[in-house]
């Protein structure tokens, strides 16, 4: 699984530049792209039940963290539902109609700070 989530991050980092990442991201249809065509289903549901702490734990400079018995899938759905929360009240200023889509770029960026706070830097270099 290491390896497919590398592969993922990779992609998350370059599909501005690297048409072949961005169409496998594109296919994707899984919630955080969680799923094919990075992880098989079952590979998913793995994935998002595992705690942060056996991430993080893989990595050279693991230090435990208060959110560390978290799942990935309940640390992604709240990491995406704050930047939802935040973009519906900056938009919902000056009486505009409120846009609560996340849109792509904003989709992507939010998996680059996820992955980022996970700390998974090392992990992926081992």
């Amino acid at each position: 699984m290491k390896q497919q989530l590398s592969f993922l991050v990779h992609d998350l980092r370059t599909f501005k530049d690297n048409p072949a990442a961005e169409n496998r991201l594109n296919t994707s249809t899984s919630l955080h792209h969680i799923g094919p065509p990075y992880l098989t289903d079952l590979e998913a549901t793995d994935a998002l039940a595992t705690p942060l702490s056996a991430f993080r734990a893989l990595s050279t400079n693991y230090k435990p963290d208060s959110d560390d018995q978290t799942s990935l899938s309940t640390f992604l759905n709240t990491r995406t539902q704050a930047v939802i929360e935040s973009r519906r009240l900056k938009s919902g200023e000056g009486g505009e109609k409120p846009d609560f889509v996340l849109c792509t770029s904003h989709d992507l960026g939010l998996w680059c700070h996820v992955w980022n706070r996970l700390r998974f830097k090392s992990f992926f270099k081992n």
